[in-house]
């Protein structure tokens, strides 16, 4: 159960086991350079500034049980993440989505931004988790909206994604890589026309743009 406290006279709640944490503060821990930092971990936790925590005053609060509300991140094992099972259904918003057991990308700029996402990142850090928020919101906003993809109205779905646990989200995350991968390993050369026509189709629209503007 999340530990309450009171920063600036305001009413917080320190997440206090991995079950609690949300995909947001998933990413923002695997971002952190030194977890142990009781600061920035008590600023990713709570959205709070790690200015505030440094400057707090001694009188104010209980050093022990602060420390304590955070310790657990340290001390409890990381969940086994590749282990985790699929959930059949996934909070998302103010919805419940069934997740289909197929990847499911219907149009061409929804696979394209699926590819944008996963490539630079997988090549970065071997994994989905920088960008696991993006890839929920990409597949996850047609389910929600019961329409076709819009990756030009993608911001509002990233921050539901942010939202959900993460022990939820990841293996959702990750079956979906699974599947996409497996759907494009025989077709590298699909993948670089796909790429050079969306970079096509950019530059005559920036083309028009320019001599509107003339």
């Amino acid at each position: 159960m999340a530990t309450p406290f009171a920063l600036a006279d305001k009413q917080i709640e320190i997440p206090s086991a991995w079950h609690e944490l949300t995909v947001e503060h998933f990413v923002k821990i695997r971002g952190l350079q030194d977890i142990t930092d009781a600061f920035s971990l008590l600023s990713v936790l709570t959205g709070t500034s790690d200015k505030q925590w440094k400057e707090l005053d001694l009188d104010e609060f209980n050093y022990s049980q602060l420390m304590a509300a955070v310790e657990w991140i340290w001390k409890e094992p990381t969940p086994k993440f590749a282990e985790l099972p699929m959930p059949d259904v996934l909070p998302f918003g103010d919805k419940f989505l069934v997740i289909p057991k197929d990847l499911n990308l219907k149009t061409f700029q929804q696979r394209y931004d699926f590819e944008q996402a996963v490539f630079p990142c997988i090549e970065k850090t071997g994994d989905i988790v920088d960008v696991l928020p993006k890839l929920l919101a990409i597949y996850l906003q047609p389910l929600y909206t019961g329409e076709k993809y819009n990756g030009d109205d993608l911001d509002p779905f990233i921050a539901m994604a942010n939202g959900i646990k993460a022990l939820d989200a990841y293996p959702v995350g990750s079956f979906f890589l699974k599947q996409f991968l497996g759907l494009i390993k025989p077709k590298p050369q699909a993948l670089k026309e796909s790429v050079a026509v969306i970079q096509m189709k950019n530059e005559r629209r920036e083309s028009k743009s320019l001599k509107s503007s003339a």
